[in-house]
């Protein structure tokens, strides 16, 4: 089959994602889902999509790719038009979840606020004195109502925004993957070299270039996911 030009690609990946985004999107009300479901619905949107760049790319592009003896590059053909459209995907998926935690936060301060009827015994446990009071007061009395919004909406952007870059960088690493078994496929002998970047941390710093022969032992699972410091497992055809 012949690799379609870039732009025929375009269209029909964009018809692809179009429809297996309104399958997801079609929920009116996401209430009833847990956060875990949305997390896993937005990742099997993007598994979806690595699989129509899979078609649309074609082994041509593997081949291309195949030339350089490295993974990540035949990855790279997964890659072409898949990040673009998983970042739009992520971006809906994660200004859906912060439309959807707002309205719940809403929904919550409304009922917070509510009158409440609490009953106080004065002295004599046969008197009961009835006061009008909102919940939200004896729940946290010391820090006000906008202090509070503004915590609340600044946790919901953030934890969003890091769930949403989570699931689009693992779903990255399962098309690096894919391109790892095609090169297998053809008789590659595959060598996972751990990279660092300039500035890494003391850990892995002195990793750079080895092989998991080296760093097997330490670090089984590939390189730890830590603060300050970015360093990936590269995948190279030998």
């Amino acid at each position: 089959m012949e690799v379609p030009n870039r732009e025929l690609r375009e269209k029909e990946l964009e018809a692809v994602l179009a429809s297996v985004w309104m399958e997801w999107t079609d929920i009116e009300d996401p209430s009833f889902l847990s956060e875990e479901t949305l997390v896993r619905s937005l990742r099997e949107r993007c598994l979806d999509a690595v699989w129509a760049v899979w078609i649309l790319a074609n082994q041509n592009l593997l081949e291309e790719f195949e030339e350089e003896q490295n993974a990540k590059a035949a990855a790279a053909a997964f890659m072409l038009f898949f990040g673009r459209w998983t970042r739009d995907i992520a971006s809906r998926w994660k200004a859906r979840v912060i439309k959807f935690r707002q309205e719940e936060a809403e929904r919550r301060r409304q009922f917070e606020s509510a009158p409440r009827t609490i009953f106080t015994v004065l002295g004599d446990p046969a008197v009961v004195s009835r006061n009008q009071a909102p919940l939200h007061t004896a729940v946290d009395p010391y820090a006000p109502r906008e202090w509070r919004d503004a915590r609340g909406d600044a946790f919901t952007q953030s934890d969003a925004e890091m769930t949403a870059v989570t699931a689009v960088t693992e779903t990255q690493s399962d098309a690096e993957i894919a391109g790892t078994n095609v090169l297998r496929a053809k008789g590659k002998t595959i060598v996972e070299v751990w990279r660092t970047e300039p500035g890494a941390c003391d850990i892995c710093e002195p990793l750079e270039g080895t092989t998991r022969e080296v760093w097997g032992a330490k670090f089984p699972r590939g390189t730890p996911a830590h603060k300050r410091c970015r360093c990936w497992i590269e995948h190279v055809a030998i």
